[in-house]
């Protein structure tokens, strides 16, 4: 069973995220479209009347229908948008397929926001590497010391969250680290502090 302390220690840092995604969507003027949209918790927080989501799931387009009655959501790819060019005023990714491999900005008339991982995040379930693995993972850390070069503003948002071993697994499912060699997170019985470390960014379509 989760605790209380480490339910509300995922709360608040979800929102934390959340927030900054709002302030950086803002109100544009015409539907949003959520680019691995999920369960469409990030959706759910923006106050606007045309909200579109798309996930790869299935399962997951379903829970998001069901917490957004009044949003649309389909079940398709990033790398093939069901929706027509300029259709849309802004599009959303968190930790979804990076802009420069999609061809979302298509979609937009507007502007393109993301969230992406800054070089901190998650560090505590990341394997210990050695070699050429190490050299490509500290490269990669170097670069997500900077907002996405694509960016024209952006925020960083750090933090840490106190999480279960209940949560931590959650967690640790939830995110690519999963499939890295040597990476915790489901293996232990005691909680853990995880650091958060997120570049919420935005560019013209």
């Amino acid at each position: 069973m989760r605790s209380p302390l480490a339910a509300a220690s995922w709360v608040r840092g979800t929102t934390r995220v959340a927030t900054a995604v709002a302030e950086v969507v803002g109100t544009p003027t015409g539907p949003v479209l959520d680019v691995g949209c999920g369960e469409g918790y990030y959706l759910s927080q923006l106050p606007l009347p045309d909200r579109f989501g798309l996930d790869v799931a299935k399962s997951a387009v379903q829970m998001a229908a069901r917490l957004l009655p009044d949003s649309q959501f389909v079940v398709g790819s990033a790398y093939r948008l069901p929706v027509l060019d300029g259709s849309v005023a802004a599009v959303l990714s968190v930790f979804a397929p990076h802009r420069r491999r999609v061809p979302a900005s298509a979609a937009a008339r507007g502007r393109w926001v993301t969230v992406t991982p800054g070089p901190h995040h998650l560090q505590q379930m990341r394997p210990v590497l050695s070699g050429d693995s190490q050299r490509k993972a500290s490269e990669r850390l170097q670069r997500r010391a900077e907002p996405p070069v694509e960016a024209a503003a952006a925020r960083r948002v750090q933090f840490e969250l106190q999480l279960d071993a209940s949560a931590l697994r959650d967690l640790f499912y939830m995110t690519p680290i999963r499939w890295q060699a040597g990476a915790t997170g489901a293996d232990t019985d005691t909680g853990r502090a995880v650091s958060v470390d997120v570049w919420v960014s935005s560019s013209p379509a």
